[in-house]
Formats: structure tokens, sequence, C-alpha cells
């Protein structure tokens, strides 16, 4: 979406995918390692590293598995 000029559609499609986790393993995982750009770029930068100290997200190659992420109650399942 981002190099077919659609850039404004691909944050939104990320923001959706951040904020509702996926059943889908393969698409979970492909999408956990944006999460903390998407927060930094979006000015919560203190959630960010909150998010590095209560487990949700880990540092690749740290050793550390990150725990799932709550799903919020707006999430369709």
């Amino acid at each position: 979406m981002v190099f077919s000029g659609r850039g404004h559609e691909a944050l939104e499609a990320v923001a959706a995918a951040l904020t509702c986790p996926s059943q889908d393993p393969l698409l979970a995982t492909a999408v956990a390692p944006l999460r903390p750009y998407v927060m930094l770029f979006a000015g919560r930068p203190a959630q960010v590293a909150d998010s590095f100290d209560t487990g949700e997200l880990a540092v690749p190659g740290s050793g550390r598995r990150c725990r799932r992420p709550r799903r919020p109650a707006t999430c369709r399942r």
C-alpha cells in the first residue's frame, strides 16, 4: 500500500492490526516488530518504554519472550 501511494491506508491497516492482534500467528508475528515504531512515531514513547518493561515487547535477540498483548473488548473475534 505504501509504495502505491496509499500510505494513509497502510498506516490505518497497521494501527488496526496492532490494536486488535490477529488470530493468525503468521500475521501476528509479521506485525509485532512494527508496534514500537508506530507508537513512537505516533508520539507515544512512554508507552513504548512501558511495553518493554511489562514484557509486551522484547528486544530481538535478547532471549526474552513477549507476552501476548490483551485483546481489547472492541476487537471482533
